[in-house]
C-alpha cells in the first residue's frame, strides 16, 4: 500500500495502479487497492461498485464511504456523493475530525463541503470549511505539511487565495 501511494504521489500513476491491483491480504485491503487503481486510471464508474461492496461489509471502514463519495464527486454526482457520506455518518460535516498520521482534516468533511457547495448549499459548505479551519488551528500535537495543505485547501474554498498560497 505504501509503495503504491508513494508512486502515485510522485506521479507514477501507471506503476501505482499496477501495484494497487496486486495488493494481497484481507479482503477490504485488496478491494481498497482495486478502488485506488480504478481512481488512478480515471475509471470512476468502475470504482463505485467496489467501494459499495466494501461499504456493505459488516462494520465498514470510513474510507469505504469516502472512496465511494469521492468517485461520485468526480463523476459530478454531488447529491449521491453527499448521500453516501450521510448514510455512513449522519454527522458528516457537523463534526470535523483530525486524522492521525500526517494530521490532515477528515476527508469526509472535505468531500461533504465540496458536494454541498456544488449543490448550491454554499452557506452549509462554508460552515464546514470554517469548522475545519478552527480544528486545524487548534491542532498542536501534529504540525506539518498535512495541516498546511489542509489549511490551504480550506482558505481556497473560503475564497482567500492569499492565505491559501501562504499555507
Amino acid at each position: 500500500l505504501k509503495r503504491a501511494a508513494h508512486l502515485a504521489d510522485l506521479g507514477a500513476v501507471k506503476e501505482a495502479a499496477f501495484l494497487y491491483d496486486r495488493i494481497e491480504g484481507p479482503q477490504d485491503q485488496s478491494m481498497f487497492g482495486a478502488v485506488q487503481a480504478a481512481l488512478l486510471r480515471s475509471d470512476y464508474r468502475s470504482s463505485l461498485p467496489i467501494a459499495a461492496e466494501i461499504h456493505a461489509l459488516s462494520d465498514p471502514p470510513l474510507w469505504s464511504a469516502v472512496l465511494g463519495a469521492y468517485s461520485h464527486l468526480l463523476l459530478g454526482e454531488n447529491d449521491a456523493a453527499y448521500q453516501v457520506l450521510l448514510d455512513h455518518d449522519p454527522d458528516v460535516g457537523t463534526v470535523v475530525r483530525l486524522v492521525g498520521g500526517v494530521g490532515v482534516v477528515d476527508h469526509a468533511a472535505f468531500i461533504a463541503a465540496i458536494a454541498l457547495a456544488r449543490m448550491g448549499r454554499k452557506d452549509e459548505a462554508a460552515d464546514i470549511w470554517k469548522r475545519a479551519l478552527a480544528a486545524t488551528e487548534a491542532e498542536t500535537e501534529e504540525e506539518g505539511w498535512g495541516l498546511h495543505m489542509a489549511r490551504g485547501i480550506i482558505h481556497a474554498n473560503l475564497g482567500d487565495a492569499a492565505k491559501a498560497f501562504a499555507e
